[in-house]
């Protein structure tokens, strides 16, 4: 018989099971090892997974903010085209009603600059809002009958 000191106490390996004592602490060793590696890979999967989930998260709050946006900018674009017409020259900005508050408009227009369309004016109408740091904004540009004395007086009528 042989004597082993482990750690504190002292273990009797009986002498021709050495070699099965030997290989059944290797399988406990190399075990040891497949677990640590198991949850080491498992830790970084969940890593990624919780990544992607918060990646698409800021990805859908993102589209929401510019649907919105397109949103407000289509119906106050909608209400200029209702007009028909548009004076030029004109400039505004201002915050949008609630439940819109952190949304943003500038409205400006300027005379088209061409010979062959003089009563024509440039209208272009921005939505900004703040995202997180960041400030976004889309722009949409048309073009709008001019608001002339002639069309003044056909409104009155």
């Amino acid at each position: 018989m042989k004597a082993q000191v482990i750690g504190n106490k002292i273990s009797s390996i009986p002498q021709g099971d050495s070699a099965q004592y030997l290989r059944r602490q290797k399988k406990l060793g190399s075990i040891l090892l497949e677990v640590l590696l198991s949850v080491a890979i498992l830790s970084i999967s969940i890593t990624l997974i919780i990544q992607s989930m918060m990646t698409s998260l800021r990805a859908t709050v993102a589209s929401n903010e510019y649907t919105t946006a397109l949103s407000l900018l289509e119906n106050k674009m909608s209400d200029l085209i209702a007009k028909g017409t548009i004076a030029a020259g004109l400039s505004q900005e201002g915050n949008l009603p609630a439940p819109y508050q952190q949304y943003q408009y500038s409205l400006k227009t300027q005379k088209l600059d061409d010979r062959n369309q003089k009563n024509i004016n440039k209208v272009h109408l921005q939505i900004s809002w703040l995202s997180g740091q960041n400030k976004r904004k889309i722009v949409l540009e048309t073009y709008l009958l001019a608001l002339t004395e002639q069309t003044k007086v056909s409104e009155l009528q």
